[in-house]
């Protein structure tokens, strides 16, 4: 998997750790981060994957739309975009795929779980952190997450 960052990369890793809790088999798996991060997995994951068709059996590319460089264009016409040319570039078949995330992977985060405190390891519960986070002015009062979520997030 070519990802465009920490989070993403590390969000995938523990979902792919616990195969049992999602109902598949185990899968063996290696993350990269791609140093230009959303715009380097749109742009430029052909290149970065073009050494592993032989040893890998599978590529998925996941990054979000938001900063990859092609916000105007529709989600589904970029994840097409990249597929065409990973598979120009030896990954034939069905052998790689692109996920773009829309909207960016941190704002799925702020879904008002009492378990998001906990996972962030903020000591209290979801009021106590968002109260925080309206007084240091990375959420307003009124709104449902975050205007920047990842900001909010990296803060915590």
């Amino acid at each position: 998997m070519l990802v465009a960052d920490q989070d993403m990369a590390e969000t995938l890793k523990a979902v792919l750790d616990r195969p049992k809790s999602l109902g598949i088999r185990p899968i063996q798996h290696d993350v990269a981060r791609h140093l230009q991060r959303d715009a380097g997995c749109c742009h430029d994951a052909s290149r970065r994957l073009r050494p592993y068709p032989e040893q890998y059996r599978k590529a998925v590319v996941v990054f979000d739309k938001h900063g990859c460089g092609r916000e105007d264009a529709p989600r589904e016409q970029i994840q097409r975009d990249v597929e065409q040319e990973l598979e120009s570039n030896g990954w034939d078949g069905d052998r790689a795929k692109a996920v773009v995330i829309e909207p960016e992977l941190e704002e799925w985060v702020w879904t008002g779980s009492r378990n998001v405190a906990h996972v962030l390891g903020w000591k209290g519960g979801y009021r106590d952190l968002k109260g925080w986070l309206v007084a240091e002015g990375l959420w307003s009062e009124g709104d449902a997450k975050p205007a920047d979520p990842k900001a909010a997030m990296n803060a915590v």
